[in-house]
């Protein structure tokens, strides 16, 4: 465990997991509560700076559990305040304010001025966050007197982010670029903490209309958050670690939107999941940090794979669709955030709205992505070719099982396009001549796979459609037996939907 710790300490995460991954299997079979909640909790923490909160969430309750169990209240009380730094990060502000409240008084009781300082600085973001700025100020106020009297300096920094932060919105006669100015200069140490106050001082100046400052700080912010993710060694956990610049990339898409520039926010927001995915593939060792900086012409994307990219991203805050075809760019605002206890199984393409039928009971929301409409829906018509660019909880979902809208003549997606999902369009662009041709035959086969556990009911009519799909297509469906299919006589483009797991695999069946 203490290699793991030293590793942490260094910022070296992929070390420390490993580490604390090896303390764990030792501690589990000698029952030893205290060194496995703090072994833990250390996991959390290297989860969390890596950008992977759910698993910091799952490690820090974990490592309350344990500590709960040892009769540790000190550490049970430390990781409650993790948990709910978890819950911060991933928008959960109710679970996260509950947590940091409960920590609060828990604390209380201990007089521990840093510990103090470090949960009414969180419980203060939280409240800025629910716009309640005169009840941040109080607990920040308070969190920066315990900060002074911890006697860590470094204590003091996040308090002096968020009272220049909360000057910014609540004029006081404070002057907020130069406290952001001050700070800035104690930050070199800390690059996350650096990254904030550039942030900070891009959206300040776009506020203040001073687009080439605010240009300029949201790109030293994304400047400061590559160069950490560049000390990651092991590429697999340089994908998570993404989820600690998102906010910056988003913030900047936004200025640049504002700003009557959705290309180069698309540009922007397609290069920053390219990067990472290409990182994560190994391609990245291969191509120069300029490579990425080279703009890609989605356009020119579009004549070469015979398409149209819709590509989303989906924010807390604003929420957009690109439509890309071969002539033409056109982006739509949704006209209210999507969360993803709002998305659920509902999506819309333009104003073209399609959705999944409702499950049984469930009734019908409206979809939060439905009025994104306008020009976007002309450019994909009946029999186009869609390539996909999925945001957030959307990469969970089929879209060749969505329902056009409508009651007369309702039917799934796929009966009008043909629907391909891609990662970033610098990335379809690079995989373009791979891609097979329009005029490929295509077959839908349903599947009916075993029903396990009590989820999903079986699908008691599959058996006789798989029978009428071979009367309708003798030629390339021979008699089914059991789970044997016979080859069909030429090359079939087949599409495999697996309802029961909400999966989709594509596959090229060659002929005998």
């Amino acid at each position: 465990m203490n290699v793991g710790l030293a590793a942490l300490g260094m910022r070296h995460y992929g070390e420390a997991l490993a580490s604390f991954n090896e303390a764990a299997d030792l501690a589990r079979p000698i029952q030893d509560r205290v060194i496995l909640a703090s072994v833990l909790g250390n996991l959390g923490v290297a989860h969390f700076y890596l950008g992977d909160f759910e698993k910091a969430l799952f490690n820090f309750q974990e490592a309350g559990r344990e500590a709960q169990a040892a009769g540790t209240a000190g550490t049970q009380n430390l990781w409650l305040m993790d948990t709910a730094s978890a819950y911060l990060e991933l928008g959960n502000l109710q679970e996260a304010k509950k947590c940091f409240e409960q920590a609060l008084k828990a604390t209380g009781a201990m007089e521990s001025p840093t510990v103090m300082a470090d949960i009414e600085t969180h419980l203060a973001f939280v409240l800025y966050g629910e716009r309640n700025f005169e009840a941040a100020k109080m607990y920040n106020q308070s969190a920066l007197h315990a900060a002074m009297r911890s006697g860590d300096p470094a204590a003091e920094l996040d308090p002096l982010l968020l009272q220049a932060v909360l000057a910014i919105h609540q004029p006081s006669g404070e002057d907020p670029e130069r406290m952001l100015m001050q700070l800035y200069r104690k930050s070199a140490e800390g690059p996350s903490l650096r990254e904030q106050i550039e942030n900070t001082f891009a959206k300040f100046y776009a506020d203040k209309n001073q687009p080439a400052k605010a240009d300029l700080w949201f790109r030293k912010s994304i400047r400061t958050f590559e160069d950490q993710r560049a000390e990651i060694g092991d590429e697999e956990l340089k994908l998570p670690f993404f989820a600690n610049g998102d906010a910056v990339y988003r913030d900047y898409a936004d200025f640049l939107i504002a700003s009557n520039k959705q290309e180069q926010a698309l540009h922007l927001l397609d290069n920053g999941r390219a990067k990472t995915l290409s990182e994560g593939l190994g391609w990245d060792k291969q191509k120069s940090a300029a490579s990425f900086e080279r703009t890609i012409d989605a356009q020119t994307v579009t004549r070469k794979i015979d398409g149209t990219i819709l590509f989303y991203s989906l924010g807390p805050q604003s929420s957009y669709l690109w439509a890309v075809t071969s002539h033409h760019t056109q982006s739509v605002q949704a006209s209210e955030p999507v969360r993803d206890s709002d998305t659920g199984q509902k999506l819309s393409k333009g104003n073209f709205k399609i959705e999944r039928p409702a499950a049984r009971g469930e009734s019908k929301r409206e979809n939060p992505l439905s009025n994104t409409g306008g020009p976007a829906t002309a450019l994909v018509t009946k029999g186009s070719r869609i390539f996909i660019i999925p945001d957030g909880i959307l990469n969970g979902l089929n879209f060749e099982t969505l329902l056009t809208p409508g009651t007369d003549d309702s039917h799934y997606w796929i009966e009008d396009v043909t629907i391909t999902n891609a990662n970033s369009i610098r990335l379809l662009a690079a995989a373009a001549p791979a891609l097979p041709s329009r005029n490929t035959d295509k077959l839908l086969l349903i599947g009916n796979p075993v029903a396990t556990g009590n989820g999903y009911d079986r699908l008691i009519n599959a058996f006789a459609e798989i029978r009428g799909l071979e009367n309708t297509f003798p030629r390339v469906i021979g008699p089914c037996s059991h789970n044997r299919m016979r080859r069909p006589p030429r090359i079939l483009r087949v599409s495999l939907i697996s309802f029961p797991t909400s999966t989709l695999l594509r596959t090229e069946l060659q002929a005998n």
